[in-house]
């Protein structure tokens, strides 16, 4: 809900920011600069403070990635647990406990496939190298800031041991 552009045009500028250098392609392929964080904690803060929340021009997966959608969420009638999908926010200060559910790479890499169908074949795996570059280096630099870890991948991993939750702190 937080893209700043859609997929094509961020497609779009990745490739044209390939052109200008490894300096500005390094830039545009890392994630952080493709969501509007600011945007977020608005509407983190609304949800918080009991408000109802309306984001228009969100990424729409029937829309072949396009920013036509549109989300309501209602006014929490009591506290609870937001559930964001994504794994960029590891960096801010906005969340009070932190989870994280990791999936191992081949099953996020079959869900981008299934999600993105309007995607040849080597743009998925293009697109998916992004992603996981990205990874990589994000929770080398914010896995600390995550107070559960939960491993979802059956097949062990470098990040844990087991699937069980694991506290970070």
């Amino acid at each position: 809900a937080f893209l700043i552009l859609s997929s094509r045009d961020r497609a779009k500028w990745i490739a044209e920011g390939d052109t200008l250098g490894s300096e500005e392609s390094e830039r545009r392929r890392n994630e952080l600069n493709w969501w509007d964080f600011d945007r977020f904690a608005a509407a983190l803060a609304e949800l918080k403070n009991g408000n109802p929340v309306h984001l228009k021009k969100i990424r729409n997966p029937a829309d072949n990635g396009h920013l036509t959608g549109e989300l309501r969420i209602p006014a929490p009638q009591k506290p609870g647990v937001l559930i964001l999908e994504g794994k960029g926010v590891a960096h801010l200060d906005h969340h009070d406990v932190l989870f994280f559910v990791h999936a191992h790479p081949h099953i996020r890499l079959e869900r981008l496939r299934q999600r993105d169908t309007h995607r040849t074949p080597a743009e998925t795996a293009a697109r998916f190298q992004i992603t996981q570059r990205f990874e990589d280096w994000y929770f080398t630099q914010h896995r600390h800031r995550i107070h559960y870890w939960v491993d979802n991948s059956s097949s062990g991993t470098d990040l844990t041991a087991s699937t069980a939750i694991h506290e970070v702190l």
